[in-house]
């Protein structure tokens, strides 16, 4: 069998040998642990959600609320057949909100349909999203066979019904 030491040459230590930690001042260890916590409270702000996500808008495909006239949904209702309504601009913001931030991914898997959007900006330009529920949190979106992954399932589909919600009251 092999071994990296020859046990001859391993000696068990004195039990009155004092350990390094046991030289170390009670104000050594402060210091220490108080730039342990600046230094992850720093970091952790640095890579903090709100600063991926304003990244994340500025790259995503998704147009703004501000830049949408209308978004026409048709969607996987959990109750009804597929359901067709007309979202309000101010509907599309949670329901963007709710696949941000993502990214592209160059290998997506075999995701379940959730909605199809057309959406019609400010300037008449049209494009449409196909939105997908995964079977874990994070949301999914395909423009034009880009895929992308991020946000969360769950928020997309509570802003989509929500939506869909809202349009049947103002319709009746």
């Amino acid at each position: 069998m092999f071994s990296l030491f020859n046990r001859a040459e391993v000696k068990p230590m004195p039990q009155s040998a004092p350990m390094p930690f046991d030289k170390v001042s009670d104000a050594a260890v402060e210091v220490v642990v108080t730039t342990t916590l600046l230094l992850m409270t720093v970091a952790v702000g640095c890579h903090s959600p709100a600063t991926a996500l304003n990244a994340s808008e500025r790259d995503t495909p998704l147009p703004d609320a501000k830049d949408v006239k209308t978004v026409a949904i048709k969607f996987d209702h959990p109750e009804l057949d597929d359901v067709e309504f007309t979202a309000t601009p101010e509907d599309w913001m949670a329901i963007r909100t709710g696949l941000l931030p993502a990214k592209v991914d160059p290998k997506p898997s075999l995701w379940e349909w959730f909605a199809t959007v057309l959406i019609t900006k400010n300037d008449g330009q049209q494009f449409e999203a196909d939105f997908y529920a995964l079977p874990y949190a994070t949301g999914a979106f395909s423009i034009d066979k880009t895929y992308y992954r991020g946000g969360n399932s769950p928020d997309l589909a509570r802003a989509v019904i929500a939506a869909y919600d809202k349009s049947r009251k103002q319709d009746k």
